[in-house]
């Protein structure tokens, strides 16, 4: 007679190949959560960029820059002074970064007068702006940032000198990092940037 070698699976043999398959699975899925973060990443950058055209646009229309704004997304000169969100309404552009969090705006106060102003100050910020790294080097002279948009990335949190509201005028700008606790996103316009814009729309940077 023949035997059938024919067998099941023994109870080991079966827990080794769960085991396996969770170990796949969780190589699989670590990729897949950084894959998304970084889409995440590209779409607020793409947002921010958006947004930084969208107000030297403004400022080439209508001489200076708006104030920021308040959850409706329109500027209000009660915040002239001080950081808010973007005003997206006047700006026509999208609120939000890749996180679902509307993006933060501070922009310097002779920028928001009028055009005379901004040449009478020679296209200088007198706000005190400062950005710079996390261990404290300078990226901007004060006097050159006009305004700063950002993105409280995927903490929802204002990292480091990155504080939400009020008067703040220091901000910190680097890359993602997690031991840090950092994981802003921070993106300028300086005052050549409006200048080089202004020049090739046809104003002047000078009376």
């Amino acid at each position: 007679m023949v035997q059938n070698k024919e067998r099941g699976f023994s109870i080991l043999e079966l827990a080794m190949v769960v085991f396996i398959i969770a170990l796949l699975a969780g190589s699989l899925l670590i990729p897949l959560s950084t894959r998304i973060n970084q889409q995440y990443i590209q779409n607020t950058q793409k947002s921010l960029e958006e947004a930084k055209e969208a107000l030297l646009g403004y400022a080439v229309i209508n001489g200076r820059f708006p104030c920021p704004a308040l959850a409706d997304g329109k500027a209000n000169s009660t915040l002239c002074n001080s950081e808010g969100f973007i005003p997206w309404v006047e700006l026509g552009v999208g609120r939000y970064d890749g996180w679902g969090k509307t993006l933060r705006y501070r922009v310097d106060k002779t920028f928001m007068i009028d055009e005379a102003e901004i040449k009478d100050k020679q296209m200088k910020g007198t706000s005190g702006f400062t950005i710079k790294t996390i261990d404290n080097s300078s990226l901007a002279s004060s006097d050159v940032i006009v305004a700063i948009l950002f993105s409280t990335g995927k903490n929802g949190k204002a990292d480091n000198t990155n504080l939400i509201g009020g008067s703040n005028t220091n901000y910190t700008q680097d890359t993602q990092n997690s031991a840090q606790n950092f994981d802003d996103m921070l993106i300028w316009i300086s005052n050549s940037m409006l200048a080089s814009r202004w020049v090739m729309s046809g104003r002047t940077i000078t009376d």
